[in-house]
């Protein structure tokens, strides 16, 4: 995703759950483009993630990469920018995952997230369809910009920037509610600074 680069652009930066790894998949080109375009973009990058196999993968092609737990590693480092693309959702204690990023967060540093959008508009329609809305087999939980920032408070962080995503894909009918109310897009993207009181 090209608006977590643009965070990235010529800073130091961890970039968390970098090898997009799932389970059953394993890590894929497609998987690992989104850590390529933010080492790209940073002065330097650190790619952290569970999956090992991908981890060697993003070293053996020359980028600095480690296995580490977002909920519970120490780096031995801080940065001015952490991304935290698509992760969140995953996490089975989000509570230890900001602990955590905040103790490698430089003051003036930004904590970057984004993740899927639980009022998506394409949401409604498979509720009207199948009864129920389409849950990922490996999301713990759904957030939408309210109780992400009211969560991200509680652990020293205030909200800077919300940015929504929508995916360009065509012409789909089920994202015409999004051209009226951008609270239907499917993702959001929100940075979010130490806060004063926090230092």
């Amino acid at each position: 995703m090209a608006t977590l680069a643009s965070y990235a652009e010529g800073r130091r930066t961890l970039n968390v759950g970098c090898t997009g790894a799932r389970p059953v998949k394993g890590h894929t080109e497609a998987s690992l483009a989104r850590h390529l375009r933010v080492a790209r973009a940073a002065s330097e990058c650190l790619g952290i993630d569970l999956d090992e196999a991908g981890v060697a993968e993003l070293n053996r092609r020359g980028f600095r990469a480690r296995v580490a737990d977002a909920c519970a590693c120490d780096l031995g480092e801080t940065f001015e920018t952490i991304i935290a693309g698509e992760l969140i959702e995953h996490l089975p204690d989000p509570a230890a995952f900001f602990r955590t990023m905040r103790r490698h967060l430089e003051p003036g540093g930004r904590l970057v997230i984004s993740t899927c959008n639980p009022f998506c508009s394409k949401q409604a329609w498979k509720i009207l369809r199948h009864g129920r809305p389409a849950v990922h087999p490996e999301h713990t939980t759904w957030y939408d910009p309210l109780t992400l920032t009211r969560l991200a408070a509680y652990f020293g962080f205030d909200p800077l920037e919300l940015i929504w995503i929508r995916e360009r894909r065509g012409f789909d009918f089920r994202m015409l509610p999004c051209l009226l109310r951008k609270y239907f897009a499917e993702n959001f993207v929100l940075a979010f600074g130490a806060s004063a009181a926090s230092d």
